[in-house]
């Protein structure tokens, strides 16, 4: 026995479909729209040689908004990564809208990365990482301090190099702040006028700084 369809009920569910895919892609586009609008009447910070790589077509834009912790962001760079592009962060607080150059490798990258003549400084969550210690982020420009004295003794002026790790349910909102905070402090830094790049954020899940070596066995 045939099974009879109503095509008054067939077309008013076609209808709510289409009723409703339109008003998705509306919606949509409509968040779109607010969210360049709200980035467009903000001030905008650009990390070293952003607009450089922008106008090369070498970043690939991440709001980092969009994503909600660690490792749903080391996702989206490593994606980009591995497409042969920088990841553009971008980020807003309150009037102010960050767009950060952030490094990180693909995950199928085989070489040897070579970070010489850079002072490093990794932090991870919310904690400046020196085994065996660990500072908060509230030290950071102490720390940066240290090192641009070290800069003055020296005759070439080495770059700062923030590696930044976290958990990987960190929250991403932490995260903007963290990013914030080194941002601004970075900032505060005055560097010579060769010099190509005052800094670079680069993202792993791994740490960077090696532990101490372990102790002498007692004879």
């Amino acid at each position: 026995m045939e099974k009879y369809i109503n095509p008054s009920l067939l077309f008013k569910n076609v209808v709510n479909i289409l009723l409703f895919s339109i008003l998705f892609i509306c919606c949509d586009s409509y968040d779109e729209q607010e969210e360049e609008k709200s980035i467009s009447n903000s001030i905008i910070h650009f990390s070293p040689k952003y607009e450089e790589f922008e106008e090369e077509n070498q970043v690939k834009e991440i709001y980092l908004d969009s994503l909600s912790d660690f490792k749903g962001l080391m996702t989206r760079m490593h994606e980009t990564a591995c497409e042969g592009l920088l990841s553009g962060l971008i980020f807003s607080d309150q009037n102010q809208t960050y767009k950060e150059i952030g490094y990180a490798r693909c995950p199928d990258f085989n070489g040897v990365a070579c970070y010489m003549h850079l002072h490093i400084i990794e932090i991870r969550n919310n904690q400046i990482v020196e085994y065996p210690n660990k500072e908060s982020i509230d030290h950071l420009k102490t720390k940066l301090d240290e090192l641009q004295n070290l800069n003055n003794n020296i005759t070439n002026q080495w770059p700062f190099f923030i590696h930044y790790t976290a958990d990987p349910d960190f929250p991403i909102a932490r995260i903007e702040h963290v990013l914030k905070r080194i941002i601004n402090e970075l900032d505060n830094i005055t560097v010579a006028s060769s010099q190509k790049n005052k800094y670079f954020l680069h993202f792993d899940f791994h740490s960077m700084v090696a532990p101490p070596p372990p102790p002498m066995p007692l004879e």
